[in-house]
């Protein structure tokens, strides 16, 4: 196994990773936007129909995703700080901090899947 991670390049993995990011984040827009149109309910009862609240919940929205954004890359420029400076100073080893960037993905990916499932969760979860 480790022979065919050695031969993956880390424009292969970056490009995969990116792919899966924005999938994840239509995902995740859309997610907080259903949860804001009908958060008293136990599932989505507006999926693929006007949502009569729709000017509320498109401000809901935004104001998450914005907190969001601020949140991710306050949280990556802090991690950036030490783990550059981890990965200069072990011989340029990039693999594992990609390797940790993924595993994040993987379990926003997952918690997103669970607040899915547990319907009646405030919306502002999603942006955590």
């Amino acid at each position: 196994m480790w022979k065919c991670l050695s031969r993956i390049a880390i424009e292969q993995t970056l490009l995969m990773s990116c792919l899966a990011l924005a999938i994840s984040e239509h995902a995740a827009f859309n997610l907080m936007f259903q949860k804001a149109c009908d958060s008293t309910t136990r599932g989505p009862l507006y999926l693929g129909k006007h949502c009569p609240t729709e000017d509320n919940a498109e401000k809901e929205t935004a104001t998450l995703s914005v907190y969001k954004a601020m949140l991710n890359a306050a949280t990556v420029c802090l991690v950036l700080m030490y783990a550059g400076a981890w990965s200069d100073s072990r011989g340029k080893k990039r693999k594992p901090l990609m390797i940790l960037a993924i595993m994040g993905q993987i379990v926003t990916d997952i918690s997103n899947m669970f607040l899915s499932y547990y319907w009646s969760t405030p919306s502002y979860w999603v942006a955590l």
